[in-house]
């Protein structure tokens, strides 16, 4: 009961958390088209894309392996250590995922889009990795004590930052020069605040080698899974900007944000079940994972279609209400986007399973094999199709994933919900 009650909570801190970082990115969006244009909302959200799939690499894997490690910490000096190689980790490769995105800006802003503006931007994301996966660290340590407040609330002053960074730079009309540096800005305001939460939740130690090689090894199987997992939400957004113009990715953008914060919510209720399920599964408790998994199974796909509804209402009224009509031609790919997802919710809810039953190569296996589908239907659809095509795309690959997840539930005895009857 102590348990449920602590997860109880948990969503309700992360899903309140949830409605105001969602508020906030959209107002984010709102404020570039009211005061930019759709050509610097379109540059906004591929540097939003590249500091996403950039966190992950950033974190090495870092967050996952808090949940999985700390579950199984025999002391308090374990724990300690623990998250003092966690942090280290992530610190180290936030340094190479730096070093890599800053010197390939160079290339992508000459050869691929052909735009001084984007090479100062993504260069701009790369000095943002360090503190990135850091911070993303610390959220994980947070979350494998259960403390969704701290959490929720680091979650929140980040957006907030980036709020506040992008509503200066466009209103003065800097986003060109001050803007690009928002992420920087809000990963090193929450850094600060970061580390004084993880003090607070346990005391960091230094770590020995072998939990430093024990950790690196899990994250970086975990970290691929993570990575094209990210880049799997934004590939469509990668591909029209490589292909199209900036003014045309703002429109797609704009609509694709909120099927994008479907799946935030989708993420923040699976990480809250994540350490109940790996718990269930350390203990075999096989019984009362079933009834977990029946739930999911019976209730979710049904509440994201009601939502999808919602949504696209919402959408409509916005587009009027602010007197933008060209950003309705994105109504339709956002259709397309949210049917995909509404589709998926049970075996998303479900996928991070394999990780924690000590499999994180699976999921890797699972999200490259989504994600490499997902680059090849944009690709030959981008061209003819427009905005239409990388949805249709990006909504098959999900249709990929189902198959797949439920694929190797079952390859590995883990998908109890089989079982019951």
């Amino acid at each position: 009961m102590k348990m449920e009650a602590r997860l109880k909570s948990g969503i309700l801190w992360n899903i309140a958390g949830f409605g105001v970082t969602a508020l906030l990115g959209m107002v984010t969006n709102i404020v570039v088209m009211l005061y930019g244009s759709s050509d610097i909302l379109g540059m906004y959200n591929q540097l939003t894309a590249y500091y996403a799939v950039l966190g992950q690499l950033a974190s090495c894997g870092m967050q996952q392996a808090g949940i999985y490690f700390l579950a199984r910490a025999k002391n308090k000096d374990d724990e300690g250590r623990i998250a003092g190689s966690m942090l280290s980790c992530s610190a180290a490769a936030g340094a190479a995922a730096a070093l890599f995105l800053y010197l390939s800006a160079g290339a992508l802003g000459r050869y691929i889009y052909r735009d001084p503006a984007m090479e100062a931007g993504i260069r701009a994301v790369a000095a943002a990795a360090v503190p990135f996966g850091i911070n993303k660290c610390i959220l994980g340590i947070l979350n494998a004590y259960r403390q969704m407040e701290k959490f929720s609330v680091l979650q929140m002053m980040k957006y907030v930052i980036i709020l506040l960074t992008v509503l200066t730079a466009v209103y003065w009309q800097k986003f060109y020069e001050y803007g690009i540096y928002c992420f920087l800005a809000a990963e090193m305001l929450t850094l600060i605040l970061g580390l004084f939460c993880v003090r607070k939740a346990v005391r960091v130690k230094m770590p020995r080698f072998s939990i430093i090689k024990e950790q690196f090894v899990f994250g970086s199987k975990a970290v691929v899974g993570g990575v094209v997992n990210q880049l799997n939400t934004k590939v469509d957004i990668l591909v029209l900007g490589i292909f199209c113009s900036n003014d045309i990715v703002g429109i797609y953008s704009f609509g694709a944000m909120l099927a994008e914060g479907v799946l935030t919510i989708l993420f923040v209720i699976r990480a809250n079940i994540n350490p109940i399920l790996a718990q269930l599964l350390k203990a075999g408790q096989t019984e009362r994972l079933s009834q977990w998994i029946n739930q999911l199974q019976k209730y979710s796909r049904l509440a994201a279609f009601g939502f999808q509804g919602v949504i696209l209402a919402g959408y409509y009224i916005l587009c009027y209400l602010m007197q933008k009509p060209a950003y309705l031609k994105g109504a339709f790919p956002l259709l397309i986007l949210l049917t995909g997802i509404s589709i998926a919710v049970p075996q998303i809810l479900k996928g991070n399973m394999m990780t924690l039953s000590g499999r994180p190569q699976a999921d890797s296996k699972i999200t490259v094999a989504v994600v490499f589908t997902n680059i090849v239907c944009n690709v030959l659809l981008v061209q003819r199709f427009k905005m239409t095509g990388v949805a249709a795309a990006t909504a098959f690959s999900y249709g990929v994933y189902i198959v797949l997840v439920e694929g190797f539930l079952r390859r590995y005895g883990i998908c109890a919900d089989n079982k019951q009857k």
